[in-house]
């Protein structure tokens, strides 16, 4: 699965990278490399990062509906 970046983000995240490489490295990058660069770490990283987002989504609407689960199941005294 490709990531896509939103057309809004994509302008900012490429002059973001290729600030940091003018930072960094003090060599100016293009537009071109700044987005072949872009797509290679999206590619390479952006999977790992996703499905750990998944992974923390789930874990907390797991705990979420666990304290419902809770809530919801009190015990009850029936004075018996």
């Amino acid at each position: 699965m490709a990531i896509e970046l939103d057309p809004e983000i994509k302008p900012l995240v490429l002059a973001s990278l290729a600030r940091f490489v003018r930072d960094e490295f003090e060599q100016e990058m293009g537009e071109l490399r700044a987005e072949r660069t872009m797509e290679f770490l999206l590619r390479l990283l952006g999977p790992a990062a996703y499905n750990q987002g998944v992974a923390d989504a789930q874990a907390r609407l797991a705990e979420r509906v666990a304290d419902v689960s809770a809530d919801l199941h009190q015990d009850v005294d029936y004075g018996v």
